[in-house]
């Protein structure tokens, strides 16, 4: 008779006495519940990073994310202030070994003060609260958007007051909420959703996630409203668009057919003067030529003589000279 107890150091079980066959089928059968326990291990985790020239808005975000990273990846104390210190840029890496050499061994808390003392530009309490009072809704922007920037920067600007309570210790009060509500009533960008929001009894003192609820579906209202109307609008555009194809489609083919017609035209005119052309001058041609044949038969020849048609005396009516026989021939006795 034996007493087996799980080997796992967290925990306690242990078999009854009884003997080494059963207790060994007792473990399995416990070892089943472990096996059940462990969990596949997601995707590997971003790692976040920040440098120098960041606002209080973009380090929340990074120490968020951080969180994230840490507890995602299983990160234990021992290394937190090492992978803390991989998050750093280059440049903000080399400011943080020069004003600590041994910072990857300081604690998490200690790494995430001098960290932020280099990161984060230093802006005076009022200017960012002034900032804050000046959001408004973009055109276009959601709300719930709108809401997240107002959250993001009111968190920076320290909205905390302390109290002194009647037994004599000091409360913090956080008034973070009521700011933020005062701003996204302020900055809704339709008129007439801010008139109804404003109007509406005990808004004030409501939740901002009721305000961001409350003005979501107004939105959402009109919104679907606009796109109704859009969708009517977008037809009568449509149709008169097909009309206006129509219209520029029979127009284009009417002066194609006009080009076609005067180009025809052109062409058949040139043709035709071409043709002429060459027939007048076929007909030129042929009559010098012929005109040339009757004179060459009609003239005698150039080594005899005819009588002087005044005095009849015989002359040579062709004589050779310097440049040759006369083309035409003498009329009388030169």
């Amino acid at each position: 008779m034996v007493v087996v107890a799980c080997p796992y150091n967290a925990c306690s079980y242990k078999t009854e006495d009884v003997g080494e066959t059963l207790a060994c089928k007792l473990l399995d059968i416990h070892a089943m519940s472990h096996a059940s326990a462990v969990q596949m291990r997601g995707p590997k985790l971003t790692r976040p990073c920040i440098d120098i020239g960041e606002n209080e808005e973009a380090w929340n975000a990074f120490k968020m994310r951080w969180s994230t990273f840490k507890n995602g990846s299983q990160i234990g104390e021992r290394e937190a202030s090492a992978q803390l210190f991989e998050c750093a840029s280059l440049e903000l890496g080399d400011l943080l070994l020069k004003l600590d050499q041994k910072i990857a061994t300081r604690p998490e808390e200690e790494v995430l003060t001098k960290m932020r003392s280099l990161a984060v530009i230093p802006v005076a309490e009022g200017v960012l609260r002034a900032e804050l009072m000046r959001l408004e809704q973009q055109e276009g922007e959601s709300f719930r958007k709108f809401s997240a920037r107002v959250k993001g920067k009111a968190e920076t600007c320290g909205f905390s007051l302390d109290v002194k309570c009647e037994c004599g210790s000091t409360c913090t009060g956080d008034y973070t909420a009521e700011m933020m509500r005062d701003v996204l009533l302020a900055g809704i960008a339709d008129i007439c959703i801010r008139r109804e929001a404003l109007s509406s009894e005990g808004m004030r003192k409501r939740p901002v996630n009721d305000l961001v609820g409350f003005v979501e579906r107004r939105e959402m209202s009109k919104g679907e409203a606009a796109s109704m109307s859009v969708s009517a609008l977008s037809t009568f555009k449509r149709e008169k668009q097909q009309s206006t194809r129509q219209q520029h489609t029979t127009q284009h083919q009417q002066s194609t057919r006009q080009q076609h017609t005067t180009q025809h035209q052109q062409s058949t005119r040139q043709q035709h003067t071409t043709q002429h052309q060459q027939s007048t001058r076929q007909q030129h041609t042929t009559q010098h030529q012929q005109s040339t044949r009757q004179q060459h038969t009609t003239q005698p020849p150039k080594n005899e003589t005819i009588p002087c048609p005044s005095c009849s005396k015989p002359y040579m009516p062709f004589k050779l000279g310097k440049r040759g026989w006369n083309h035409k021939p003498f009329p009388q006795v030169p």
